[in-house]
């Protein structure tokens, strides 16, 4: 009877199963392991098509997160990936239009399953290896399934009227856990003494990861045009692996108070990329913004991404042992310097997410002086942190001069939105650390940036985006 088997799925391990791979934030995962997403594609198409199954993918007790939720969030990667590839003439995207089920498949019972779940059975042996291209459609006919089962399944949802209840669950644990939380109100004065990380998210996580257009030529003009102005056409199988990766991006990137990092990509250009770190708290980095010009060259993924620090007033300023002046980034990853072998560029795990990731944690240091070879033997002596101190002091300077002042008088046009709120929503916490810089250092060109630091940021109102 189909109430008991509603009973044996709800409590065995097939919706957990389900759960668990539904929970992949990126789709370079999700098509390593495509044969095992192909079958939970149509299981899923199955328990929607079957009225009575239909509450196994609404919110359950004890479920954190239900099936339906996590197919909206992939269904967002996916579209995000296909919106790219389309761009690329790669095909376009779905209308995503949910099918309706006819009278034979609503009164059958898991007519799929069996052939599912022989799939999943089936021996190395009698799977056929397809072809790279082949692999690459698959691939992209994958994203487009998941599109089109998200509809379906929200299509069937709402006429069986259960929509509400498979988001009612985890809208009343998000409603209780703001309870606990600050809320995201306006600044009653502008000398608000501090500002959550909820406020800060809030404010700044629309922002994080948009499209926008690359200059060739001019004042702000992409590091790598040339390169871009002279690649051969990209092809499929470059397209597909950028477009996974940006689909990562859309809702991987870390958003933090204490740092983040945002990132603009362009839809007629799919090879090029610009990304904004914002220095971590705790480091001489700290509040600054720091951006990076990124190109995917004509061998991605077999080679690494080329990133090029673009914050260097005007060439003038070595950032860390590993940022130089020119704008070169020396990270093993990409393939700039020595690293062991588990730290080198992987074409099957690594990713741009990787490299941004190890910027912001294994650049943006504490003590960057200690970055440069031969220096760490210097730790923990009393000529080492006289060292990192004075070094430090410079960085710090910079930081303002560069990072903070010049990004606020003269915001790149990609960023101007995401430094203006930064600068706005984090200005308190930032002064206090440079006024503990100021009085660390006890520097006259340290108090004198900082005043003019302070002149910049009395100018800020609060941006368009975040006012009520």
């Amino acid at each position: 009877p189909v109430y008991d088997m509603y009973t044996v799925l709800e409590g065995s391990a097939l919706i957990p199963f389900i759960e668990q791979y539904l929970m992949a934030d990126s789709f370079l995962e999700i098509c390593r392991h495509s044969d095992v997403y192909k079958v939970i594609v149509d299981i899923v198409k199955e328990l929607a098509r079957q009225r009575q199954f239909l509450p196994l993918l609404c919110a359950l007790p004890n479920q954190e997160t239900s099936i339906y939720q996590l197919l909206s969030q992939l269904e967002q990667r996916a579209s995000i990936m296909l919106r790219h590839l389309n761009k690329a003439g790669n095909g376009s995207v779905p209308k995503a239009t949910p099918p309706k089920p006819s009278e034979s498949e609503t009164s059958s019972s898991f007519n799929l399953f069996p052939k599912c779940f022989s799939r999943c059975r089936s021996s190395p042996s009698t799977l056929s290896s397809p072809s790279s291209s082949e692999s690459e459609m698959a691939e992209e006919k994958l994203a487009r399934e998941f599109a089109v089962l998200f509809n379906l399944v929200k299509g069937m949802l709402e006429l069986d009227g259960l929509l509400s209840n498979s988001t009612s669950m985890s809208s009343q644990s998000s409603l209780e856990s703001d309870k606990n939380s600050p809320k995201s109100e306006e600044p009653k004065t502008e000398q608000q003494t501090q500002i959550s990380d909820v406020q800060y998210k809030q404010a700044l996580q629309p922002l994080q990861y948009m499209a926008a257009s690359f200059s060739l030529d001019g004042t702000h003009c992409h590091n790598y045009a040339s390169e871009f102005k002279h690649s051969q056409n990209v092809t499929q199988k470059q397209v597909l692996r950028i477009a996974q990766e940006l689909s990562s991006l859309s809702t991987s990137l870390p958003l933090e108070l204490s740092s983040s990092i945002f990132v603009r990509t362009d839809d007629d250009k799919i090879t090029l990329m610009k990304a904004l770190i914002t220095g971590p708290e705790g480091t001489p980095y700290s509040g600054g913004c720091f951006i990076f010009d990124i190109y995917f060259p004509p061998m991605y993924p077999q080679t690494p991404p080329h990133v090029n620090l673009q914050t260097t007033g005007g060439g003038k300023v070595r950032f860390n042992p590993n940022l130089y002046a020119c704008g070169k980034v020396c990270l093993s990853l990409l393939g700039t310097w020595e690293g062991q072998r588990g730290e080198q560029w992987n074409v099957k795990t690594s990713t741009l997410l990787q490299v941004l990731v190890s910027i912001q944690s294994l650049i943006l240091v504490p003590d960057p002086y200690f970055n440069e070879p031969g220096f760490e033997q210097e730790i923990g002596t009393d000529s080492g942190k006289k060292h990192s101190d004075d070094y430090n002091e410079d960085v710090c300077y910079n930081n303002m001069k560069y990072a903070m002042i010049s990004q606020l008088q003269n915001p790149p046009p990609e960023f101007a939105d995401v430094i203006k709120s930064h600068f706005y929503w984090k200005k308190q916490r930032i002064l206090e650390e440079v006024d503990s810089w100021v009085k660390k250092h006890n520097n006259k060109r340290l108090e004198r940036a900082a005043q003019n630091l302070k002149q910049e940021l009395k100018k800020l109102h609060q941006p368009p985006s975040t006012a009520s």
